[in-house]
C-alpha cells in the first residue's frame, strides 16, 4: 500500500455516486491513509529535520480528527464534521512548514485527499496542484542544499547517499502521481484500475497522441495526469531517468508548469527492443565466458 493507491481510491469515489464518503467506505480509506502516513514519515525523517514539525500541533490534531472519522457506528453528520475539522487543521499546518520542504508538500497533499473525501472537487484540485509545485520545490531545495550528497556509509557498507537519493526519487514520483491524479480536471480515471495504475495504459496514449510524435504537456494545464503517467510508466523505465538530475536547472525553470516533451511511443518501443537484444547478447557472452570459450569480444 502506498499513497498512489489511496489517491486512486479517493479519486474513483470522488467521481462516483457516493456523496460524500460515509460508513465503511470512509473507514477503510482513512485507515489506509493513516497507515501510509506512518510508513512515509519513517522514511522521510532522513531527508529533513522539519518533518518532525508535521507530528506536532495542527497536523497531529488533524490526524486525530481523521481517526475519529474512521470510527465505526458514527452518523454521517459526525463523520463529515470530523473530516471538516481535519481539513481546517491541515490549513493551519501548511504555513508552519518551511517553503521548499517535503513537510509542506505532504501537508498540502494530505489536505487535497481530505477534500476528495469531502467531495469538494474544486478545493481538492486546487490543493493537489499546489502540492505538485511544493513537491518540485522541495526536491530541488533538498538536492541543491546537498542534504542527500553525503558520502557516509551505513554499517552494512552501503552508500548512504545512494540510498537516500533513491528514496527521495521514490517519494517524488509518488507525490507527483497523486498530485496529478487529484489535481488535473482531465484525469482519465479509466487508467486507474482498483488500487493501482492500470497496466494497459498504452491505449490511452495511442488515442491521445500520434505514436510517432513527442508527448507534450497539455497547453495551459497546471498538472497533466496523462503526461505524468506516460513518463512514469513508460519513459523512466526505458531511459532510466534519475529525477534528481533535473535539479541542476535553475529553480524557476524547474518549477515551470509545462515540463519538456517526452519521446514518442514508437521511439520508446524501438529503444526497448534494442535494449532487450543487447541484454540477450550480454547474457550469451557471460555464458560463453563461464564455459571458457573465446567470444571475440574480450581485449
Amino acid at each position: 500500500m502506498d499513497l498512489r493507491a489511496v489517491a486512486a481510491k479517493t479519486a474513483g469515489r470522488m467521481a462516483d455516486s457516493y456523496v460524500p464518503f460515509t460508513g465503511p467506505i470512509v473507514e477503510a480509506l482513512i485507515a489506509d491513509f493513516l497507515q501510509v502516513q506512518d510508513e512515509q514519515f519513517k522514511m522521510l525523517r532522513r531527508f529533513e529535520g522539519s518533518i518532525a514539525l508535521l507530528t506536532d500541533g495542527p497536523w497531529q490534531t488533524a490526524r486525530i480528527h481523521l481517526e475519529d472519522a474512521a470510527l465505526s457506528g458514527r452518523t454521517d453528520e459526525q463523520v463529515l464534521r470530523s473530516l471538516t475539522l481535519a481539513a481546517e487543521r491541515l490549513h493551519d499546518a501548511i504555513p508552519l512548514q518551511p517553503l521548499g520542504s517535503i513537510a509542506r508538500s505532504q501537508a498540502r497533499l494530505d489536505l487535497a485527499l481530505v477534500f476528495s473525501m469531502l467531495k469538494d472537487v474544486a478545493a481538492c484540485r486546487h490543493h493537489a496542484a499546489n502540492a505538485y509545485g511544493e513537491a518540485r520545490r522541495a526536491l530541488w531545495t533538498l538536492v541543491n542544499a546537498g542534504r542527500n550528497g553525503s558520502r557516509r556509509r551505513s554499517p552494512s557498507g552501503d552508500n548512504a547517499a545512494g540510498a537516500v537519493g533513491s528514496a527521495l526519487n521514490g517519494w517524488y514520483l509518488e507525490a507527483e502521481f497523486c498530485a496529478s491524479l487529484l489535481g488535473d480536471p482531465a484525469s482519465d480515471l479509466s487508467l486507474v484500475s482498483g488500487d493501482i495504475p492500470a497496466l494497459g495504459a498504452t491505449a490511452c496514449f495511442e488515442r491521445s497522441y500520434d505514436v510517432s510524435r513527442e508527448v507534450r504537456w497539455r497547453s495551459g494545464a497546471d498538472v497533466d495526469f496523462a503526461y505524468t503517467l506516460y513518463k512514469q510508466r513508460y519513459v523512466i523505465p526505458v531511459y532510466a531517468i534519475d529525477i534528481l538530475r533535473g535539479c541542476s536547472w535553475p529553480l524557476e525553470e524547474f518549477l515551470a508548469k509545462a515540463q519538456p516533451p517526452l519521446p514518442a511511443p514508437e521511439t520508446l518501443s524501438a529503444m526497448w527492443e534494442q535494449r532487450s537484444r543487447q541484454r540477450e547478447l550480454e547474457e550469451w557472452v557471460r555464458r560463453d565466458q563461464a564455459l571458457g570459450y573465446f567470444t571475440g569480444m574480450e581485449d
